[in-house]
């Protein structure tokens, strides 16, 4: 946090910090393509568990990567970067992957490491980086029903059932955070009738879903700001390329999917229309 009376040099300091977050981002995303990239060459998304070094990512920005490939592929992930002395890194581990015992079963590899079940952080000469990799995939007891992504949901609730008066009930449930977590429910076989590439970067997905109630067809529609790749990729994978480019290019599309929600209310121009946080969507 940054305090100062001055409210002209509080509005340069905003500027810097929005600068320096957006070059950050941009690090970021470009950083987390690459090594994704690298993974998928080498074809290191064969092993239960992702060990990757390059000396080109910054080490403040290895955790993120790291997380991010834990969530494309649903494996532990270690991103291994160069450090001052020798290597240095941060894992990233799924729920029934406990990546610091697993760490510790290796410690004769590495120089020091500290975390919990889910995170960690290490330093590692370079020469023990393989072995290191080598080593924790011949102990891992991770089976294949184990990187199937699964998401806790509260119920189904399809898009029938959805009105203000429910999502006041459910708004009434709020503050939100840990020991409380927002409720999440699921649709499957959705219709999704249009989509919006929205944002500068065209990155933000907007999905309009068409259903029926009371013999009547309505819309409803639904925003996600971060599962955009993964709607394009499941797109590409099950209806082809020159689709997925046809149905940007038109909005209109005629697709079926699972979705897993949570709705609110959009107010926008003095409208109040109920809207669809979409948090995971699997193409069908």
């Amino acid at each position: 946090m940054l305090i100062t009376e001055d409210i002209n040099n509080a509005k340069d300091l905003a500027n810097q910090l929005s600068e320096l977050n957006s070059i950050r981002q941009e690090l970021t995303k470009e950083s987390s393509e690459k090594i994704i990239k690298k993974i998928e060459n080498e074809k290191k998304k064969e092993e239960k568990v992702i060990v990757v070094y390059d000396d080109t990512i910054h080490e403040s920005i290895a955790g993120i990567v790291a997380g991010r490939v834990k969530e494309k592929y649903n494996m532990p992930c270690i991103v291994l970067t160069k450090g001052k002395e020798m290597p240095k890194g941060s894992a990233r581990s799924i729920e029934v992957y406990n990546i610091f015992e697993e760490l510790s079963k290796c410690s004769e590899l590495i120089e020091k490491f500290g975390g919990h079940s889910m995170a960690a952080g290490l330093s590692i000469k370079e020469e023990n980086i393989i072995p290191l990799r080598n080593k924790l995939n011949d102990i891992c007891k991770l089976s294949d029903e184990d990187i199937i992504p699964t998401v806790k949901i509260d119920s189904p609730l399809g898009l029938n059932y959805l009105n203000e008066n429910l999502i006041n009930i459910i708004e009434s449930l709020r503050p939100f955070g840990k020991g409380n977590s927002s409720p999440l429910f699921a649709i499957k076989n959705a219709n999704i009738e249009r989509l919006w590439l929205l944002g500068k970067e065209k990155n933000f997905l907007k999905l309009r879903f068409k259903f029926e109630a009371n013999k009547k067809i309505l819309y409803v529609d639904g925003v996600s700001f971060d599962k955009f790749e993964v709607f394009k990729e499941e797109v590409i994978s099950k209806y082809g390329e020159e689709e997925f480019i046809r149905a940007c290019d038109s909005s209109y599309v005629n697709i079926k999917a699972d979705i897993i929600y949570y709705p609110n209310i959009n107010e926008f121009n003095g409208k109040r229309n109920i809207q669809l946080m979409i948090k995971h969507i699997r193409i069908n």
